[in-house]
């Protein structure tokens, strides 16, 4: 199976069981604590990945690769931490 074909069957199925199980009170509770964690927490892997990508530069890559990769890193991350728990 590609891996293209893969994700166009799958992603949807992952954010429907999510949104069909999340608790739409307690997301409206909670909101300004989520993005009070959330956006530092984003912010600070952001760089620190970024900063190791400079700092390493094993891959001989341009700045703009960097900032597409580390935000590749920090947006899938959490993704898969929470998949393996």
């Amino acid at each position: 199976m590609s891996p293209d074909l893969f994700f166009r069957i799958f992603t949807p199925v992952i954010f429907f069981t999510t949104a069909f199980d999340m608790d739409t009170y307690m997301l409206q509770k909670l909101f300004w604590q989520i993005l009070v964690i959330t956006i530092p927490g984003f912010l600070v892997n952001y760089i620190l990945v970024l900063w190791h990508l400079a700092s390493v530069n094993k891959l001989l890559l341009k700045p703009t690769p960097w900032l597409l990769f580390s935000a590749i890193l920090v947006s899938s991350d959490p993704m898969l931490t929470a998949a393996a728990i």
